[in-house]
């Protein structure tokens, strides 16, 4: 599977199984833009080298006929780390509150007052000034902070 299989000669070429790269471009473009052919080129080339992990080979073999599949699970494999790094700072502000206010919540209308209040704190946030005053670092602890009690809500009435 991880030999190139096209005639144009593109070290960089994504036109894997059948010619698909007009449906992987279209695909990256559709879902955001934010990744481009050249990077999708590198990540297919190192998931279908010799050293590439069971996982995404079998991925890629459950979809070789599917390119825009193929193209979410590559979008997958790039946020990844976005993924757990937000994660960890959800826990560590989870960790924070619990010491901070360690009684649980007693009920969801306590869990949602108290989400909720995080929510307008957000919102706050959001809709001070213009884009050019917005703090990314205030929006990032709000939104952290969010996250953080919708996970005690769950944590003390769900879990």
């Amino acid at each position: 599977m991880g030999e190139h299989r096209c005639q144009c000669k593109d070290p960089n070429c994504v036109c894997f199984w059948k010619g698909h790269s007009e449906r992987v471009v279209a695909e990256l473009k559709r879902l955001g833009g934010r990744y481009t052919k050249n990077d999708f080129a590198l990540w297919f080339k190192s998931v279908t080298s010799s050293e590439m992990n069971w996982h995404s080979s079998m991925t890629l073999d459950n979809y070789e006929n599917d390119p825009e599949m193929v193209v979410r699970t590559f979008l997958v494999a790039q946020e990844d780390g976005r993924i757990k790094e937000a994660m960890k700072l959800v826990e560590q502000e989870l960790r924070r509150a619990i010491t901070k206010h360690p009684k649980s919540f007693n009920s969801h209308h306590e869990g949602f007052a108290v989400l909720l209040e995080e929510v307008e704190e957000y919102k706050a946030e959001v809709f001070k000034g213009g884009s050019v005053e917005r703090d990314r670092a205030a929006l990032s602890t709000e939104l952290v902070q969010t996250a953080a009690m919708a996970a005690r809500a769950l944590v003390d009435l769900c879990l």
